[in-house]
C-alpha cells in the first residue's frame, strides 16, 4: 500500500460564535482554552480504491485503529471477497489486514481494556475477535428467526465492567398476529453465550430500521435507531429496571455518545439543513442547539454528522455539508468551527479524541471523491 502525508491549510469559519445555551459542555474544567488546532492526513487507501465505512479507535498504547471495505470499483460494492479490512496507524505507519469475511452491511467495532479489536457484522451477526497472534475467529451472536433477515446495522460497547454489549436488527419477523415487523435487540455477552432481548418491534417487514447507534452511561444501556425514505422517526431508547423508555428523538442521526459525566448526546442534521446537537434526558425534552457554522448549508448540504466529547467534557463534531467537510469545537462556553477540506466527497465517517502526551488530538475519517479513506488528526 502507498502511504502518503500531507497538511491541510485550516480555515476558520467562524471562532468563538457565542452559544445561545450551555446545554452540551461541562463547564467545570479550569484548563486554559483551545488554540487552533493543527491538522495532519493520513492516507488510509489509495485513490480509484473504492472505501466504504471508515470506523474509528484510539488503542490504549495511542495507535489509531479503523475498519472499513474496499472494492475495486462502484459495480462490485457488493460483490467482492473478502471485502472487510482493520488498518493500524502507528506513527504515520499504516497495517492493513483482511478479516475474512464477506461483509455488505454495516459493523460494529470496539476495543477491550487491552486493544483488542471486535468486530460485529449486521449482515451475518457474527462476531469477530483478533488473538495476540494476528488470527481472526468467528462467533455466531443470533441464530436468525425463521423466514427473517438481519439488518444491515450492527453497534458494540463495552461497559465500565468490561461487559460487551450489542445492538442489531432482525427483519421480516412474523408475529404471532400474522404481522410481518422489524425487531430491535439487545444482546449481552456472558462468558461464551449471548443474552438477547427485544428493544422494539416495528410493524413493518423491512427498511423500518436503517441506522442505530449504542452508547453506555454508568450501568444504562442507551440506543438511538430509525428509518431512512420515511419509514421510522428517531427514537431514543433507554433501559430502565423494568424494560425499555423509548421517546422520539430530536433530529435524525447515526450515532449517540455519552460524556464523562454520563450525559447522553447526538448531534443530526435538523430543519433547514441545520446541524442540531441534542442532549437526550429520559422523560424529559432534549436541550438542543445549533451548531453555529458560518454559512448556511443548501437543501442537499448537511450529511454525515458525527459527534464525539474528550475527556474535559467539549464537545467535537464532524459534518459533510454542501461542498465541504467541516469540524467545530465548544470550549469554555463558545464554539470555534474550521473548514477541514473543500472535498466533500463521500462523506465523513467518524470522530475520536483521545489525550497524548498531555495534549489533546481529534481524530476525524472521510472519504474524498477520489473513493480513498483518509484520517485527519488535529492537534491542540
Amino acid at each position: 500500500m502507498r502511504l502518503a502525508f500531507c497538511f491541510l491549510a485550516l480555515t476558520v469559519l467562524a471562532s468563538t460564535a457565542a452559544c445561545s445555551a450551555n446545554v452540551a459542555e461541562d463547564e467545570d474544567s479550569t484548563e486554559d482554552a483551545l488554540t487552533a488546532p493543527k491538522p495532519a492526513t493520513t492516507q488510509v487507501t489509495t485513490p480509484n480504491f473504492w472505501t466504504g465505512g471508515g470506523q474509528l479507535r484510539y488503542a490504549p498504547n495511542g495507535n489509531a485503529n479503523l475498519l472499513f471495505r474496499v472494492h475495486t470499483d462502484r459495480e462490485t460494492l457488493y460483490q467482492d471477497y473478502p471485502s472487510l479490512r482493520f488498518a493500524t496507524i502507528d506513527n504515520g505507519v499504516v497495517k492493513v489486514e483482511t478479516i475474512p469475511t464477506y461483509a455488505t452491511g454495516g459493523a460494529g467495532f470496539a476495543l477491550d481494556a487491552k486493544g483488542s479489536p471486535y468486530v460485529l457484522l449486521g449482515d451475518s451477526l457474527t462476531l469477530y475477535t483478533r488473538s495476540a497472534q494476528g488470527v481472526w475467529s468467528p462467533e455466531t451472536v443470533d441464530e436468525h428467526v425463521a423466514g427473517s433477515k438481519t439488518g444491515q446495522w450492527a453497534d458494540l460497547a463495552f461497559a465500565a465492567d468490561g461487559t460487551l454489549h450489542a445492538i442489531f436488527h432482525r427483519e421480516g419477523v412474523t408475529l404471532p398476529d400474522g404481522t410481518v415487523a422489524t425487531q430491535l435487540v439487545h444482546a449481552v455477552r456472558t462468558g461464551s453465550s449471548w443474552q438477547k432481548e427485544i428493544v422494539t418491534q416495528i410493524p413493518r417487514g423491512y427498511d423500518a430500521i436503517t441506522y442505530s447507534s449504542l452508547a453506555i452511561a454508568g450501568n444504562t444501556v442507551h440506543i438511538v435507531y430509525g428509518g431512512d425514505y420515511g419509514t421510522t422517526p428517531a427514537h431514543h431508547a433507554s433501559q430502565t429496571a423494568t424494560g425499555w423508555a423509548i421517546e422520539e428523538a430530536p433530529a435524525k442521526t447515526y450515532g449517540i455518545v455519552a460524556d464523562r459525566i454520563g450525559r447522553i448526546a447526538s448531534v443530526g442534521c435538523g430543519t433547514a439543513q441545520s446541524v442540531v446537537l441534542s442532549v437526550l434526558r429520559s422523560g424529559k425534552a432534549p436541550q438542543t442547539e445549533t451548531v453555529p457554522f458560518k454559512e448556511p448549508a443548501t437543501s442537499s448540504g448537511c450529511v454525515d454528522a458525527h459527534l464525539t466529547y474528550d475527556s474535559s467534557g467539549r464537545p467535537h463534531v464532524a459534518v459533510s455539508r454542501d461542498g465541504a467537510v467541516e469540524y467545530a469545537v465548544k470550549d469554555k462556553g463558545r464554539w470555534s468551527t474550521y473548514k477541514l477540506s473543500s472535498d466533500r466527497g463521500f462523506g465523513v465517517s467518524s470522530i475520536v479524541t483521545r489525550t497524548r502526551n498531555g495534549h489533546l488530538q481529534v481524530g476525524v475519517t472521510r472519504h474524498p471523491a477520489d473513493l480513498s479513506l483518509v484520517l485527519t488528526t488535529l492537534a491542540f
